[in-house]
């Protein structure tokens, strides 16, 4: 049987590029987005993305595209003008996947990250 016809292919290969996340309570950081328009945490156990999303990083993401910025002017007042321009002004969607939690931010800009605890 080749790969493609093995029904757990895909969580063979997605075993085999993980690597436990491990806790250390020596270390605390806060991140602060000053200027979001929409913030959301889920269950990552529910939250798999859409497979057209598309970002570059992988526990901290910057998304070029997503379902929640191609559905954003649908809950929020942020809209993407006839010329192009943004308002309230130009946004970035960013991910963060954690142990527990997916927490999507779209923001005006970059977050602030601030040691709480540890270096």
């Amino acid at each position: 049987m080749s790969e493609s016809e093995e029904p757990n292919a895909a969580l063979r290969r997605l075993l085999n590029e993980s690597r436990p996340l491990l806790v250390n309570e020596e270390r605390v950081y806060e991140i602060v987005f000053d200027r979001y328009i929409i913030y959301q945490v889920g269950n990552e156990s529910y939250c798999s993305g859409s497979p057209n999303d598309k970002f570059s990083g992988r526990f901290l993401r910057i998304y070029e595209s997503s379902a929640l910025l191609n559905r954003l002017g649908e809950f929020t007042d942020a809209q993407v003008l006839e010329d192009g321009s943004h308002y309230p002004g130009k946004w970035t969607h960013y991910g963060i996947v954690t142990q527990n939690h997916i927490i999507d931010a779209v923001s005006l800009g970059e977050p602030k990250v601030n040691i709480l605890r540890g270096t």
